[in-house]
């Protein structure tokens, strides 16, 4: 379980054959869970200065690996015991968006996004949602999707 919310930016060192090499200051241990940009996937390596994850096939069909480079955002997996912030998360792809706007406030933006028709009935308003791994409240729902402040 994660809970949403970015705890450090790691830097992509290489992409290749399934398996995405990080460089980072989070230290975890072989086999640990750990979210990259939301998606939960499992350390398979270990370096002095990061580690590895490997992508399975499903993975690969639902996260837009083409922003697996220059830096990404990592979350390790929740420890039972401790205090929950954000919301509480699977780090399981279940949809996929596409923004559709992007407004601009005195002090805020709001983000439109248009979601496949299966995951209206899942959307509340007031509720969370996570957009590539961060945890964020809807403040809208609307009839193709959601927004976002």
């Amino acid at each position: 379980m994660f809970n949403g919310l970015i705890r450090e930016l790691a830097e992509v060192i290489s992409y290749s054959q399934n398996v995405l090499r990080l460089k980072a200051k989070f230290r975890p241990n072989l086999g640990d869970s750990i979210a990259v940009n939301g998606a939960c996937l499992s350390v398979t390596k270990l370096y002095e200065d990061g580690f590895s994850v490997e992508l399975s096939a499903e993975s690969r069909a639902n996260v837009a690996v083409e922003n697996l480079t220059g830096l990404v955002h990592i979350e390790p997996a929740m420890k039972l015991g401790e205090r929950v912030d954000g919301h509480l998360m699977q780090g399981h792809i279940d949809f996929i968006g596409v923004i559709s706007a992007i407004k601009k406030h005195e002090n805020g933006v709001d983000f439109y996004i248009d979601l496949p028709k299966e995951a209206m009935a899942l959307m509340a308003n007031k509720g969370s949602v996570g957009v590539e791994g961060v945890s964020l409240t809807i403040n809208e729902i609307l009839p193709k999707g959601i927004r976002l402040t």
